[in-house]
């Protein structure tokens, strides 16, 4: 008798394969229409997104998330360093975090420019330093941070835009900033060992060129969301839960600095700000760079108001359990700033004094005005700067001083 012909199975690595590769296609063309919200760890990542270029963030957009976390742990990878929050992050029409209707109302008193620090990473709306200071000081304060690339022209545009025919511009100069981008031509031309060759740009992928060259930018706004893989995003975050030490190692570890405060707590830091700490820096620069700038403004009838602000390490590197090394400098980056635009006659506000005092006050209850597992500070930081500002509009101008803050 003859034995049966044995069927194949169905579930053979010749028909697995192809199957198991569909359903990987189909899940990552579907998740392609899902919102970065999703996938972002907290609101930047989502604002930032398909942004149109010139502008920090996309336009009228609402984000909130209600278990959000900071960059530093995310960037070296230390789930347990979370500092959980939730976060509430709003553009206007313009791309910029503010209110829908700060567009459209009447004109701003000031103008708030500068880094992901007066934008207000990882603080709620009501928490930025634009609405913290609007509130105090009274006046319309429109937040257009984020944007390094900040021109007296490009300045003089988003000013008219929005019906400025007076007022302040408040410029935020990060401490960890060694030459802002829109610093390059004017220092070329004076300070030329002072400027960094830019980073090449990296090329487009064939899809975006193709469509850019047939129907320019519109349907290449319109292609980016489907551009980007939010299955490899997720596949890249279970990858990292498994880089926890114990399964696999986890490489991104040494980007970060964990350091323990006086009071046992930790707290994270990013390393090239200790690094930094040890680099002498020439601050020959600002007075005749913030000099040229508050002249350009004035021409538009905009008083210029320097904002000094103090990276995390400055602010912690006394309360370490673990004495950290004197900086090479004996008197502060940011104080030498200060004084070289004093003595121009540049109104400025240094901020490190200030939060410095707080920094130490608020420790000895066991609490941060910078978030722990972030490089930003948090809402009772901004809040110090905010206060100081808005003595500053409150005191009268020196006789025959440069036009002072005065809303």
């Amino acid at each position: 008798m003859a034995k049966p012909l044995k069927t194949k199975s169905r579930w053979q690595l010749g028909t697995l394969a192809p199957v198991v590769l569909i359903l990987v296609a189909a899940a990552d063309v579907a998740l392609r229409f899902l919102p970065m919200d999703f996938v972002s760890f907290r609101a930047w990542e989502a604002m930032e997104f398909n942004r149109v270029e010139g502008v920090p963030f996309q336009a009228s957009k609402v984000y909130h998330g209600s278990r959000c976390f900071g960059d530093l742990a995310n960037m070296g990878n230390l789930p347990a360093q979370r500092h959980y929050r939730a976060e509430t992050f709003t553009s206007d029409r313009y791309g910029f975090r503010n209110p829908p209707e700060m567009a459209d109302g009447p004109a701003p008193e000031v103008l708030l420019m500068g880094t992901s620090y007066s934008v207000g990473a990882g603080v709620n709306d009501d928490e930025t330093l634009s609405a913290q200071l609007g509130r105090l000081a009274q006046c319309r304060v429109y937040n257009a941070a984020g944007s390094l690339v900040k021109t007296p022209e490009e300045i003089r545009s988003l000013a008219q835009r929005l019906h400025m025919k007076s007022g302040i511009v408040i410029y935020e100069f990060l401490e960890g900033h060694f030459v802002y981008p829109e610093f390059q031509d004017f220092l070329k031309k004076q300070y030329p060992w002072l400027v960094r060759p830019p980073p090449p740009e990296a090329p487009k992928p064939v899809i975006d060129r193709v469509l850019l060259r047939v129907g320019g930018t519109n349907l290449l706004a319109t292609w980016q969301p489907l551009s980007i893989s939010r299955l490899q995003i997720v596949s890249q975050q279970l990858y990292r839960k498994l880089e926890n030490d114990r399964f696999l190692p986890n490489p991104k570890r040494a980007d970060i600095l964990v350091k323990k405060l006086s009071n046992g707590e930790e707290m994270l830091f990013e390393p090239w700000e200790a690094v930094m700490d040890q680099q002498p820096r020439d601050p020959s620069w600002a007075a005749p760079y913030w000099s040229w700038l508050a002249q350009e403004l004035r021409k538009d009838n905009l008083a210029l108001l320097v904002l000094l602000v103090p990276q995390k390490y400055t602010i912690y590197k006394p309360l370490l359990q673990e004495p950290a090394p004197p900086a090479v400098e004996p008197t502060g980056y940011l104080e030498r700033i200060e004084a070289e635009l004093r003595k121009a006659g540049v109104p400025v506000v240094n901020l490190t004094a200030p939060i410095s005092a707080e920094a130490r006050a608020r420790l000895a209850h066991g609490e941060t005005i910078y978030f722990p597992d972030d490089s930003h500070w948090n809402a009772a930081g901004i809040s110090i700067a905010a206060q100081v500002i808005t003595n500053v509009f409150a005191k009268p101008a020196p006789a025959g001083a440069t036009p002072a803050a005065h809303p």
